[in-house]
């Protein structure tokens, strides 16, 4: 059933309004079928409905050939395209060809034979081909493999071309030309191209023969329009108004329906018709597709010609678009009613129960069925007076008895024998009703016994094989929607939409809540998989005490669950997943999206196990899933489809497609938006798969469904921009890389602004740097300047000092050597008094006052106290002359620097406290070591020295 019940405060407030809100649903969702088969028209973009030809390019393009022009179908979308230079020509297309040099051969009516050009999608200006007169119609172009062209005309035969010859020629028939005149399909099948053309013969063309001939066939006619294909050792004949003549193995066989086109789809055959629909034969039955039954998605019964398009079955209608049939071996199957169901209702599969190998199916409208050996069965007996339940909600099949009981939306529970005959019906507050409280069954649970629970949409009771009762009345759960039911161990799991998962063991109760309504549970390795609505999917612990999300999941919904093989399926909003439980933890992956198996939507506890394979339950119907299946129709690449520059379309390559490459786009300096429109290759339908573009380094991931990038105010300079496909898993699909070139005049470019600035910066930091230079140069002058005074002022200030320490030194050799002299003077005088003896009582003191002196004398040196000054004072003149003379000798350096301070000899011999004797034999032997003569004047040549 679609998903009516929604977690809003109505639902909560008023029985009314929910009930309202499921009906109005309910008669709205009245236009949705479960449909084999998919309509392209005015929906998709495809503004003609008489599709006459379909064919598919290497790129993977649809081209659709209608009465009113050209279109090119892609991602669920039509796109019109003008294919000639001459828009006065005729738009009626009769027949479409792609050639092995990636060109569309377009046939008209009336109008000729059109090249268009599939590597820059537009009319050829200068086609490769020989022309051939314009009113002509071409009803078919077939390119054999011999690589010669062959075109059925009509009334003007059958011309071929081949690049052996320079002209179109036609092929004749001597015969009966007549039957010659008009041909509608050609088939090649090895040396033989079969011929489907009008008269009373089918015939055929040898190559090695260069002849046609005539197929013998005990079938008379005499048809105006064939059709012709062929599989392996087969051939088919469409023949219009007799039927389809198939030959193989010697032996003809007649499918006696009126042709209009046949094809071998999957070693099937296919009929189209002009007013009874297709008709399809698998080698045991038919199968009809017609208007009449709107469950299969037909809507018009009038059908050309047959394309295989990825897998698929196309087919061209008159009024009705194009249409589209699945392969037999997608991953998808769709399980059809039978004829008697009721075509107007909504086909939708709301609630599955399994009992051995046979599923038993709800329907929203449609009743009750058994699904056994890939059919569908009704269950109901055939011979009951009654009117049994449309809207069946909830199953469940007793495994003791086989019995079927089945809950309704509205109408209470149904209790059904195994051959379909009702058992009981019981209504709440009826005589029947047995206690039942509420008419909405939402789910059933086998409990112990002969024992049932009931989730109702006002709570749980429990059938306990007589009535029904509230097993739980001190905690009571009314006014509750009941989802699902499970027993796991001893424990009642029961699942609702507002109070999460409450638990019961008899008369204990616990509570999980999720914060949103909880649409199922499953048990898994040990653990309790529950999926909420809006809120994600969680785990329970296995101790039942604990739960949390399972981030990877990524979805919002999980509607039910289903393990086969110990492997745990979910169907969710994001598709159908697939749940494990590794080392890591839980992992999460999506098999198929909603997109990939076009079931509608989910409905609640619709998910189940049938022969390793999942039978599913949606919106648009009940459809089998095959595990082992691949898609049929997988993503591998995408398309730049339009370079828009400003208002510019900017032609381009759609071959460069085929390869991954750089594609270079130039822009002129007044151009400023760039748009690239691209398309994923999916000619069903609108893919969702990750898009990611890299400009200059920097990443952006697009929305799924985004086609388009715009850039604008791009600086000046190349620009590197890759856009890329990603599937589901994350895998890199196909890359498109493009240098996006802006032109610019030079002083706009980045680099030029750059450098431009670089070089300003270094002539400021130049100009900054010998300004620095220049002051760090006059402050060094004015510190050397400044230095040297000081040093001037030192050295003035030495001198002074100097000279301050000599005058001190002079006036103390002159202090010391006048004392000395006094001290002499006095030694004499007292000598002279002690001589003359003229006082006898004043010797002893004289002779004791003379010894005092005496000994004054020879204990006071006192050039040893100025001995240090002197030689400091006058370093300079001391190391000049001890390096000059090192024979000199500390005594004679004495006498030198006293003599150098022009002291006389008296005054020296005072100053040293020698004899004056003492001081002129210095002098002498001085002298004698300076290599002087006795006469040479020791103080002038001191002099010099100290110069």
């Amino acid at each position: 059933m679609i998903r009516f019940l929604k977690t809003h405060s109505c639902f909560r407030n008023s029985m009314f309004i929910r009930k309202f809100l499921f009906f109005a649903l309910v008669f709205l969702s009245r236009v949705v079928f479960a449909q084999e088969v998919k309509i392209i028209a005015s929906q998709n973009g495809l503004m003609s409905s008489n599709v006459n030809a379909i064919v598919q390019d290497d790129l993977g393009f649809v081209w659709l050939g209608t009465k009113d022009g050209l279109y090119r179908y892609n991602e669920g979308r039509a796109t019109r395209m003008e294919f000639q230079e001459d828009q006065q020509g005729s738009n009626n297309i009769k027949s479409l060809h792609v050639t092995s040099s990636h060109k569309l051969l377009i046939g008209l009516n009336q109008g000729g034979l059109v090249e268009f050009d599939l590597q820059y999608q537009k009319a050829s200006k200068f086609p490769n081909l020989p022309e051939i007169p314009l009113d002509i119609t071409i009803n078919s172009i077939v390119e054999d493999s011999f690589g010669t062209l062959w075109l059925g005309t009509l009334s003007k035969g059958i011309w071929t071309y081949s690049d052996r010859s320079e002209q179109w020629e036609q092929l004749t028939y001597p015969n009966h030309p007549e039957n010659i005149a008009s041909c509608f399909d050609l088939a090649q099948q090895g040396d033989t191209m079969w011929l489907a053309t009008n008269g009373d013969e089918l015939l055929y063309y040898l190559y090695s023969n260069d002849s046609v001939f005539s197929l013998t066939t005990s079938v008379s006619f005499s048809s105006f329009r064939k059709s012709v294909d062929v599989y392996h050792n087969k051939v088919v004949f469409g023949v219009e108004n007799i039927g389809a003549i198939e030959f193989y193995d010697n032996s003809e066989y007649l499918h006696s329906y009126p042709c209009r086109d046949v094809v071998y789809f999957e070693g099937n055959l296919w009929i189209s018709t002009d007013g009874d629909g297709i008709w399809s034969w698998n080698g045991l039955d038919y199968r009809h597709y017609t208007k009449d039954n709107p469950y299969l998605g037909a809507v018009t019964d009038q059908y050309y010609s047959f394309a295989e398009v990825e897998n698929t079955l196309w087919v061209g209608t008159y009024n009705g678009g194009a249409a589209v049939f699945n392969a037999s071996n997608s991953i998808i199957q769709s399980i059809p009613l039978p004829q008697q169901s009721n075509f107007g209702t909504i086909h939708s599969a709301i609630s599955f129960s399994r009992l051995n190998n046979e599923v038993y199916v709800g329907y929203d409208g449609d009743g009750f069925y058994k699904f056994q050996n890939d059919r569908m069965h009704p269950f109901f007996s055939a011979s009951s007076d009654y009117k049994n339940p449309e809207v069946v909600t909830s199953v469940m099949m007793d495994e003791l008895d086989s019995s079927a009981w089945l809950g309704t939306y509205a109408q209470g529970l149904w209790h059904y024998s195994s051959e379909g005959d009702l058992l009981a019906h019981y209504m709440p507050y009826e005589e029947t009703g047995r206690g039942l409280l509420h008419g909405g069954i939402w789910s059933l649970e086998k409990g112990n016994g002969d024992s049932i629970w009931i989730g109702t949409l006002e709570g749980i009771q429990l059938w306990n094989g007589s009535e029904f009762i509230n097993p739980f009345e001190k905690a009571s759960i009314d006014r509750n929607i009941i989802n699902d039911i499970h027993s796991f161990g001893n424990t009642i799991w029961i699942a609702t939409q507002y109070n999460g998962i409450l638990q019961f063991n008899d008369t204990v109760k616990s509570q999980l809540n999720f914060g949103f309504p909880v649409l199922s549970m499953q048990d898994f390795n040990d653990y309790i998989l529950v999926g909420t609505e809006g809120g994600g999917l969680h785990v329970i612990d296995s101790l039942n005490t604990s739960t949390e999300i399972i981030q990877g999941a990524r979805c919002k919904t999980v509607y039910s669950f289903s393990v086969i093989n110990g492997r745990c399926f979910a169907a969710s909003d994001l598709g159908l997943l697939e749940i494990k439980l590794d080392k890591k933890g839980w992992v999460v992956r999506i098999i198929a999206t909603l997109e990939d198996i076009d079931i509608g939507e989910f409905n609640r506890q619709t998910l189940c196990p049938i022969e390793g394979d999942l039978l599913i339950g949606g919106t648009k119907g009940l459809f089998r899933y095959y595990l082992n299946r691949s898609p049929l129709e997988t993503i591998d690449r995408f398309v730049v489809t339009r370079i828009v520059v400003d208002d510019s379309v900017r032609l381009h390559s759609f071959l460069d497609n085929l390869d991954s490459g750089f594609n270079y786009i130039e822009l002129a300096d007044d151009e400023n938006t760039i748009q690239i429109d691209f398309e994923l290759i999916s000619p069903l339908k609108v893919t969702s798969y990750p898009i990611q573009y890299t400009l200059d380094g920097n990443k952006v991931n697009m929305n799924d469904v985004d086609r388009s990038l715009a850039f604008s105010n791009l600086s000046p300079g190349k620009h590197d921009l890759r856009i890329t496909l990603f599937n589901p898993k994350g895998d890199v699909l196909d890359t498109k890389e493009f240098i996006l070139h802006k032109k610019a005049m030079i002083w706009k470019y980045v680099a030029f602004r750059f450098f431009a600035v670089v070089i300003f910066l270094l002539a400021i930091a130049t100009s900054i740097v010998i300004k620095v230079e220049q002051r760090k140069r006059e402050v060094k002058i004015q510190l050397l300047e400044t230095e040297r005074k000081l040093l001037a002022a030192k050295a003035s200030e030495a001198k002074a000092l100097l000279s301050k320490s000599n005058t001190e030194l002079e006036f103390q050799l002159m202090k010391t050597s006048n004392r000395m002299e006094i001290l002499k003077d006095f030694k004499a005088r007292f000598e002279g008094i002690i001589r003359s003896r003229k006082s006898v009582e004043i010797e002893p003191t004289l002779r004791e006052i003379q010894r005092d002196i005496e000994r004054e004398l020879k204990n006071e040196v006192y050039w040893d106290g100025l001995q240090d000054n002197y030689y400091r004072i006058n370093s300079e003149f001391v190391t000049a002359i001890k390096t000059k003379y090192p024979q000199l000798t500390k005594t004679d350096l004495d006498l030198i620097i006293l003599l150098k301070k022009s002291l006389s000899s008296k005054e020296i011999a005072a100053v040293l406290n020698i004899t004056i004797y003492a001081v002129r034999k210095r002098k002498y032997r001085i002298k004698k070591k300076l290599d002087l003569n006795p006469e040479d004047s020791l103080f002038e040549f001191l002099s010099l020295i100290n110069n």
